[in-house]
């Protein structure tokens, strides 16, 4: 019994009383259909005048309310609307396709089919002077920039912010170029006289040497320790050195 129940309430009945009432489909440019939205109760929008010189063609016009044209223009560049006083009536019959008109009231759910469309209706704007010189104007203010330049009369005091703090320049880096060998291995000697361990930062900032090359020297020379206590620091080998290794020394005190 409940699934029954919520079958009716989200499946409504249709209200096909309607459905075979003869309607009108017509189509109105936008601003139009505005004027009908936001129209006050009893307010003129506008008058359709039909000639009836042809009876088998006769011509429907439909001339909008002044006062509704002028609500609808905006002096807003953005916003612009450009709207037209006079329109024609086309009428054209609908043979290959059946449509009908749908309504749905969302607050009591009520489904019904209004009526089918008999024939097909657009207003279209009549080309008068009016219209043709109102379409210029619209795409010359859409095509104008929205910065112009303006000439000054007089002196415009502009104050520059003042930065908080500068950013350092970055130093040009010192173009190292290679000693002699042997000159770069007194300079090593002479290095390590003063300390028995060096980083390979520390040699490369006090030689003044490619990278690659001071490599090379200190393979020839150096031991690289990959242990602690001197781990990634390089020392003279010990046929290099004129001072007694320290482990050697620590053994003869130990005896």
């Amino acid at each position: 019994m409940e699934s029954e129940r919520s079958e009716e309430v989200f499946k409504p009945n249709v209200d096909t009383s309607q459905a075979s009432r003869q309607v009108w489909l017509v189509k109105v440019p936008k601003y139009l259909a505005q004027s009908l939205q936001s129209a006050q109760p009893m307010q003129e929008i506008g008058r359709i005048l039909i000639d009836k010189k042809d009876v088998n063609f006769p011509q429907i016009s439909f001339n909008l309310s002044e006062a509704v044209a002028r609500s609808q223009m905006s002096d807003d560049k953005e916003n612009i609307q450009f709207v037209a006083i006079e329109h024609k009536f086309h009428i054209s019959e609908v043979d290959s396709q059946t449509m009908s008109i749908f309504f749905h009231n969302e607050e009591s759910n009520h489904v019904s089919i209004e009526g089918i469309v008999e024939q097909k209706g657009e207003f279209r704007p009549k080309l008068t002077t009016n219209y043709i010189n109102l379409s210029k104007e619209r795409i010359k203010r859409k095509t104008e920039p929205l910065r112009r330049v303006q000439c000054l009369d007089r002196t415009v005091t502009v104050f520059r912010p003042v930065a908080v703090s500068t950013p350092k320049k970055k130093e040009s880096p010192i173009k190292k170029f290679k000693k002699d060998r042997e000159t770069v291995r007194n300079m090593l000697f002479e290095l390590f006289e003063k300390h028995q361990y060096y980083y390979m930062k520390d040699l490369e900032r006090l030689t003044q040497q490619p990278v690659y090359y001071l490599k090379e020297i200190l393979r020839e020379m150096c031991i690289y320790n990959t242990k602690n206590p001197h781990q990634y620091m390089w020392e003279l080998r010990p046929e290099f050195r004129h001072y007694a290794n320290t482990r050697d020394v620590s053994k003869q005190s130990d005896n």
